[in-house]
């Protein structure tokens, strides 16, 4: 398992599972957080996990900031022909990604082995 923690009070941590990566959030993906979280994001697409599973049931404040990381990791494993599943959030995180219009581009699933499943029954 790999981690970072920040000054901004994020931490991200990931384990890599059957070519799978859980990445894992904890704490405010903000204006002050998101810059880390796009490096972190970047870190584990560009080590080779292209298919992410993105825990953000202790997320408990996404801003507009923090939905731009969310998009930035999205355009990242898309464009290395993989996919991203978000799963566990809060009720209100997920409402904002699926008033965002993000539910149309990636999946959200209600636990990390639905987000898991989701990205073997696309990918293999």
């Amino acid at each position: 398992m790999a981690s970072a923690g920040n000054a901004t009070g994020l931490k991200l941590t990931h384990t890599i599972d059957n070519m799978i990566a859980l990445v894992q959030l904890r704490g405010h993906l903000d204006g002050n957080s998101h810059i880390a979280a796009e490096t972190y994001f970047k870190m584990v697409v560009t080590s080779g996990s292209t298919r992410v599973v993105l825990d953000l049931a202790q997320v408990d404040f996404i801003s507009s900031a923090g939905l731009r990381a969310v998009i930035s990791l999205l355009k990242l494993v898309k464009g290395n022909h993989g996919g991203l599943a978000v799963c566990a959030s809060q009720p209100h995180v997920t409402q904002l990604l699926e008033f965002s219009g993000l539910k149309t581009l990636l999946s959200i699933a209600p636990t990390v082995d639905e987000g898991r499943a989701a990205l073997v029954a696309r990918f293999g």
